[in-house]
């Protein structure tokens, strides 16, 4: 998992999100009114999807969480509200907290929240204004700062879901009891329905600008339905795309939510990594500017063990032992058959190395090479039977413009004793590079890659993701095509396979 890069792209979306500024909710001292009571106006088909269309996981937000001293780890999420720059997330009967996703450490923190609200079944926040529904007729909408609560009860209703927008005096409700969508104003009061048609029971709720989206669940697996709402003279919504989640086996999901770019997030019912930004499949799985020049099959799998979570670098020892780094600065130490000898939590002097630091690894008997996204390689021998860090190495390379190169993946020719790195930017204006260092990590060459035929696009989007050397080439991962390179020394892409 490149956590570098997700994580600065999650700060940058929601960074600039936030510049836009927002309004203090309007509804502190409003004063309670007469039941509304909502009368359908229409209908939305609930537009089950294909069985190909599929979002799978893009970035494990929890799994990268730091919890600072004395707040409780997220384990019972219960709902879920990107509240840029924020990931709210509401844990009934437990806390209200956020992860500011704007740092790169995703802290988490936890609000002191009123007993009432925590109570809720579903709730979203404006600053200190919290909107929440209880399951039954009523939407609440509570000031903490200003001690004031408004109710809206909604006859004969069974509200289990809400959206609000970050600035904004409405709300979208889910009544389960009518199957119903209501759209609700608190200023004019504007009740509308809308009868959804469809088997499908609905688990969460979420807006974003004009974008609806509706977490559902029908008998063949939880899904995600896209629509876009027109707020004119007349509220139109209009279906946009439908997928089935999959990759999560054994749990339920428990809501949705969408970041200022419209990105899916959703959350689970597991005590643990239960956050998940998520991605359509098919853009992920795109063809590449490249035709490919053959497919690889799978041959053999083996499960690692249980205790190595997110592995970011593999690499296989001349006995056939294996080394194995993980997001979370570890090295596990592996027999030939992958079970686990031993594991070393990696420590470094010039970086306070976090979760999602570590890339990659090469090594040897009783040595090893980590590599971290700041380009700093470490060197840990084994002394006295306990692996530690020995040195400390930079690669020196740089693009056009004197920028220095990232790099997610490196490898090692045993009998040269030199080390290759290739860029990882996904920028189809941005070359990519190929890195060789000696032993002591001077560069010995830096090469742009190219292709000797035509192509569909730009050869520097496929983003190296893991990098080889075997015999004589460099073969390479695409962290954003499901396909495997092979370029020779002078940095010619040879072949492409998927």
């Amino acid at each position: 998992m490149k956590f570098s890069k997700t994580a600065v792209a999650l700060a940058l979306t929601f960074a600039l999100a936030a510049c836009g500024g927002s309004d203090n909710n309007n509804n502190k001292n409003k004063t309670p009114t007469p039941e509304p009571t909502p009368t359908p106006v229409g209908q939305i088909e609930l537009v089950a999807p294909n069985l190909e269309q599929e979002l799978v996981e893009d970035f494990p937000v929890a799994l990268y969480v730091t919890y600072p001293t004395g707040e409780m780890p997220i384990t019972q999420v219960t709902s879920l509200d990107v509240n840029a720059p924020d990931v709210d997330v509401f844990q009934q009967g437990i806390e209200y907290g956020a992860i500011d996703a704007a740092s790169m450490e995703l802290f988490y923190q936890s609000f002191d929240t009123q007993s009432d609200v925590l109570n809720a079944v579903d709730v979203e926040r404006q600053e200190d204004v919290y909107w929440y529904v209880t399951g039954g007729d009523g939407l609440d909408i509570v000031d903490q700062v200003n001690q004031t609560h408004v109710n809206f009860s909604f006859e004969s209703a069974s509200l289990t879901e809400l959206a609000v927008p970050e600035v904004g005096n409405f709300a979208w409700l889910y009544d389960s009891n009518a199957h119903q969508l209501v759209f609700f104003d608190t200023d004019t009061e504007i009740t509308l329905s809308f009868d959804l048609i469809g088997d499908m029971a609905i688990y969460g709720l979420a807006i974003q600008e004009e974008s609806l989206v509706l977490l559902g669940q029908d008998s063949t697996g939880f899904n995600v339905m896209h629509y876009h709402v027109n707020y004119g003279e007349n509220l139109v919504i209009e279906h946009q795309k439908s997928w089935y989640l999959a990759g999560f086996e054994g749990v339920e999901f428990t809501d949705v939510s969408l970041m200022p770019d419209v990105e899916v997030v959703v959350s689970t019912n597991a005590q643990e990594n239960n956050i998940f930004v998520v991605a359509d499949r098919s853009e992920l799985l795109g063809q590449g500017p490249i035709e490919d020049n053959g497919e690889l099959d799978l041959v053999a799998q083996v499960a690692m063990p249980d205790s190595i979570k997110q592995p970011s670098g593999l690499w296989q020892q001349t006995d056939g032992g294996w080394y194995v780094i993980t997001d979370q600065a570890e090295t596990f130490i592996l027999d030939a058959e992958l079970n686990l000898l031993e594991q070393v939590d990696l420590v470094f002097e010039s970086i306070n190395c976090n979760q999602g630091c570590t890339e990659a690894i090469v090594g040897g008997d009783e040595i090893f090479f980590a590599l971290t996204d700041a380009g700093l390689v470490g060197e840990f021998r084994r002394t006295d039977g306990v692996y530690s860090l020995y040195a400390e190495h930079f690669v020196t390379a740089t693009d056009e413009q004197g920028d220095a190169l990232s790099f997610s993946g490196m490898a090692f020719d045993d009998a040269s004793q030199q080390f290759f790195f290739v860029s990882d930017s996904d920028n189809e204006n941005e070359v990519d590079q190929l890195i060789v260092v000696d032993s002591a990590f001077n560069v010995v060459s830096q090469t742009s890659l190219s292709y000797f035929d035509e192509v569909e696009g730009s050869i520097y989007e496929y983003d190296a993701q893991g990098v080889q050397f075997y015999q004589g080439d460099i073969f390479v991962i695409s962290e954003r095509y499901t396909k495997l390179l092979q370029i020779n020394m002078a940095g010619e892409i040879l072949a492409v396979f998927d």
